[in-house]
């Protein structure tokens, strides 16, 4: 590089005539007075010889000195979006960082836990509305029946109840008949139920208990032959453990027994006259206990249980009172304020969706007006720069890759000025292209919140004029007379409560004294037979015992030798027996499953009608005979009898109205309501992150840490009085001039030189300007320009720092 011609200034055109000119004048000058020494001299001087100048056009060179300050071509002060404690700084200064890192954050336990909630509330709508879109499982299906099962049996539980309080027949024989009806009502189901099964043929679990079947049968054959064959191998040292085991184990039997004679011989021990003790004393305790059951009985009930009697019966009257309040809400049309709330709501949200779409609509425009403006740098640039890679094929967005390519490029002295230019406009309309995307990304957001809105709002104003359903309003009904049927209950156990006790309390209460007493007399029994040591029988008990346990022992030895001895042929012949058994079980259970796979003959379905018909003639002649036996009842129980009735069959119709709504599946209303729920929980976990991401510092670009001003457990405010993080791009400077008023028209775009910077004297650094800024400063009446030059660093020698004074 000639730095002499890379410093030199160009001068304008008339200046260099105008130098000229006075070049001339000055020559014409030194020729006017050589002519008058020559001409008008003294003749005796010695006339000296001429000599001739070519002149000529020429640039005058000079240099400009001016001041300047390094800078890295990227700085950028960092800080929190929000204020809290500061949790980790994972940075120090001089560190190279990537860009996306994570620099430092604020202590966010409570975000990250908020994060997990959503999430799990996510993952809580998703299921629940999966659940909905896959309807009644044979599960749910099978506990609505059950409940309708259970409130049918609590109907006839109630009609039983007002049966037995009709006077007439004997309650034994009403009972009989009771029974015979039930049975009746039962075979008649099961012969339903047999008839169902018989036509709707064989059920998956039927099937597959009679394929286990036939696998458990095949699996017994097999274990029956491994047997056998086990048999001629003789025993196995496993077997030969086991047989040895238990010779060991019937010894240890016989010398406890043995030991329980002795120990019988010579008396009770200390441990067990204790425990009689403690058996008498728990005896005594139990019949205390006893009498004081029966006194307080006798006593009548005290002020506290009434107290409490009473809380149960104002509780009731409370639930009644609620649930008719329900009922009466349930079935109150919606009022005016209800649904006027509702319409504004939807009108606001159509409003919202309006503004939404307007506002991508704008966002898309901006896009493609972005993208036809960066398609137009590309191919100015292309057309510059043909050989560049980027050209072949041209790609937006252009890469992190490519634009720092570009930058360097940029930051490169030999590149022409028309190639900057165009490289700066790049770079410009790839920037505001990529904002364009964001905008339509944002955009494109806020119309699908705003979509999900107006569907929320459409599906309240649905469901506000719609009103409750017809399974509402009978589930509220079936809980109010649940109510109503409770406080009865409530006022009864308070009645009793007051009358005292009946003569069965009192007789019952005396029975578990004399039991009580009973147990003491046989825990006193068994203390004295203990001091009064054994007796015959006793003594014959533990010689039984221990010849129990010697035939044992004898046993287990001839079990072990005959193990030895290999098998006897009754042995084989059990085993082949056992063999044959599990075969013939296998053909048993194959044959009952192609049984159950065939079809129903139609002699089976004739009999399954039959079967049914025979059922109904049974039942209905055993109600008849019961309605014969039956005499009208007393009119308050029966009434009250009635009451329970009704009530039951209240409950009957709640749990058939549960059955159908579950066998119908959920409402369009639900299902709309539950994904509204997902999407708000995905906008929740999205809120949560975006909260999570505003906790931490996360770089920008790729650099390095110029400075940290924050340490861990410090509290840093959103508008601090110093950067947090300072981030810059140490390899890449600018140096920063300032270009005083006279030596402004002078400087040119591209025009070189060469800075020396005080720290590092004698080090030359070229740099080529980029830019020439228009705004001027003044500063005690002197005006300066600041211009901004890229400064080439050798990779290797010294290097400067951000901030060093140049000149």
């Amino acid at each position: 590089m000639n730095l002499d011609e890379e410093l030199t200034i160009r001068e304008s055109r008339w200046r260099g005539r105008l130098i000229t000119l006075g070049v001339l004048v000055a020559i014409g000058a030194v020729i006017g007075v050589g002519a008058y020494a020559f001409f008008f001299r003294d003749s005796a001087d010695e006339t000296r010889a001429t000599e001739d100048i070519m002149v000529g056009r020429a640039t005058i060179n000079a240099n400009l000195l001016v001041s300047g300050i390094a800078e890295t071509q990227l700085i950028s002060d960092l800080n929190f979006r929000t204020s809290g404690r500061i949790d980790s700084v994972d940075v120090r200064v001089g560190d190279a960082v990537r860009r996306g890192d994570v620099l430092a954050s604020l202590e966010s336990d409570e975000l990250a836990n908020g994060i997990a909630t959503a999430q799990a509330n996510l993952a809580l709508s998703q299921a629940r509305l999966a659940a909905l879109l896959e309807g009644a499982s044979a599960a749910d299906l099978a506990g609505a029946e059950q409940s309708v099962v259970s409130a049918e049996i609590s109907l006839d539980q109630a009609g039983r109840d007002l049966e037995d309080l009709i006077e007439g027949a004997g309650d034994a024989e009403l009972s009989d008949q009771e029974q015979v009806v039930v049975m009746a009502e039962t075979a008649l189901s099961q012969a339903l139920r047999d008839r169902t099964t018989l036509l709707d043929g064989p059920t998956e679990a039927q099937i597959a208990s009679a394929e286990q079947v036939v696998t458990s049968a095949q699996t017994a054959l097999d274990q029956a032959q491994r047997d056998r064959t086990r048999l001629f191998d003789g025993p196995t040292e496993a077997q030969l453990a086991s047989a040895e085991q238990l010779v060991i184990s019937a010894q240890i039997a016989l010398d406890q027994a043995i030991r329980d004679r002795t120990s019988l011989l010579e008396g009770p021990s200390a441990a067990q006259i204790s425990a009689a003790d403690q058996a008498v004393i728990s005896a005594e305790a139990a019949r205390n206990q006893a009498e004081r059951a029966l006194a307080d009985l006798l006593a009548g009930a005290t002020a506290a249980q009434i107290a409490a009697a009473q809380q149960l019966v104002a509780a009731a009257e409370a639930n009644v009172a609620s649930a008719r309040a329900a009922l009466e809400q349930l079935t109150a049309s919606p009022s005016d304020a209800a649904v006027g709330a509702a319409e504004s709501q939807v009108a606001a949200a159509e409003q919202a969706i309006a503004s939404a779409q307007a506002a991508w609509e704008n966002a898309t425009a901006n896009v493609d007006s972005a993208e036809a403006a960066l398609r137009d740098a590309g191919a100015a640039y292309c057309v510059l720069e043909p050989g560049d890679p980027l050209c072949s094929p041209f790609t937006i967005p252009l890469s992190g890759a490519t634009v720092n390519g570009l930058l360097a490029k940029l930051s490169d002295p030999l590149t022409a000025s028309g190639t900057r230019d165009a490289i700066n406009a790049l770079i410009q309309t790839n920037t505001s292209y990529q904002v364009a995307l964001n905008g339509v990304d944002t955009a494109l957001e806020a119309l699908m919140a705003a979509e999900v809105s107006l569907q929320a709002a459409q599906a309240n104003l649905a469901a506000v004029l719609a009103g409750p359903n017809a399974q509402d309003v009978l589930a509220a009904q079936a809980a109010l007379d649940a109510a109503v049927e409770n406080r009865t209950l409530a006022e009864l156990n308070l009645q009793e409560l007051l009358a005292g006790p009946d003569a069965a309390d009192v007789a019952n209460a005396e029975d578990a004294r004399a039991a009580a007493q009973a147990v003491l007399d046989a825990a006193i029994a068994s203390r004295d037979d203990l001091f009064a040591g054994p007796d015959a029988a006793d003594l014959a008990r533990a010689d039984g015992a221990v010849l129990a346990a010697q035939a044992t022992v004898d046993a287990a030895v001839a079990s072990r030798t005959d193990l030895l001895d290999g098998p006897d042929v009754l042995e084989i012949a059990g085993a082949d027996g056992a063999v044959f058994a599990a075969a013939a079980v296998l053909n048993a259970a194959v044959a009952n499953r192609d049984d159950l796979l065939d079809s129903p003959e139609p002699s089976d379905i004739a009999r399954a009608d039959d079967a049914v018909l025979t059922a109904e003639a049974v039942l209905d002649a055993a109600r008849a005979r019961q309605d014969d036996l039956l005499d009208m009842p007393d009119d308050s129980e029966l009434a009250s009898a009635r009451d329970d009735e009704r009530s039951a069959g209240a409950s009957l119709d709640a749990a058939r109205a549960g059955q159908e709504e579950t066998v119908r599946g959920p409402k369009a209303t639900q299902i709309e309501q539950e994904s509204q729920s997902v999407r708000a929980a995905a906008l929740a976990v999205e809120a949560a992150q975006i909260r999570l991401r505003n906790t931490q510092i996360i770089s920008p670009f790729d650099g390095t840490v110029a400075a940290v001003n924050l340490s861990p457990g410090e509290f840093m405010g959103t508008l601090p009085s110093a950067p947090a993080i300072v981030l810059l791009t140490p390899e890449a400077f600018v140096l920063k001039i300032q270009i005083g008023e006279t030596d402004y028209p002078n400087v040119r775009l591209d025009q070189t030189g060469v800075v020396i910077f005080d720290a590092l004297p004698g080090v030359p650094f070229p740099f080529s300007i980029m830019e020439l800024g228009l705004s001027p400063t003044i500063t005690q009446g002197v005006v300066t320009y600041e211009a901004t030059a890229a400064l080439i660093v050798p990779p290797e020698g010294a290097r400067p720092a951000p901030g060093m004074n140049a000149r």
